[in-house]
């Protein structure tokens, strides 16, 4: 399996943590749910990481299925995505999609 990495900018490491303090996780909760480990979290966060593999943003997004990773990744859109909603703008249909289609090649 090929894993490729994200350059991620201050901006979307504050998008991230900022979604994160609204749904009041911490980075512990964050770890423990997405599989993700503790450490590499918190070097995000200080900004000792500047590329991010993209199956760390993958596993986040499968553990919490209602963050909007365009949003981390462009700041366009909503934070979150309500995946019960039955008129969502085509824009954000195609994104769910395109996390659900990231999430199922994650397995």
């Amino acid at each position: 399996m090929v894993t490729s990495r994200l350059f991620i900018t201050g901006k979307m490491i504050e998008r991230m943590l900022q979604i994160f303090e609204n749904m009041n996780l911490s980075l512990g909760d964050v770890a423990r749910a997405s599989g993700v480990a503790y450490d590499t979290l918190n070097q995000i966060k200080i900004g000792r990481v500047k590329a991010m593999r993209t199956d760390t943003l993958g596993a986040i997004i499968k553990a919490y299925p209602e963050i909007n990773a365009n949003y981390i990744l462009t700041g366009i859109g909503s934070s979150k995505i309500s995946t019960d909603t039955p008129n969502i703008t085509d824009d954000v249909r195609i994104a769910y999609e395109a996390i659900g289609r990231v999430k199922n090649a994650l397995g």
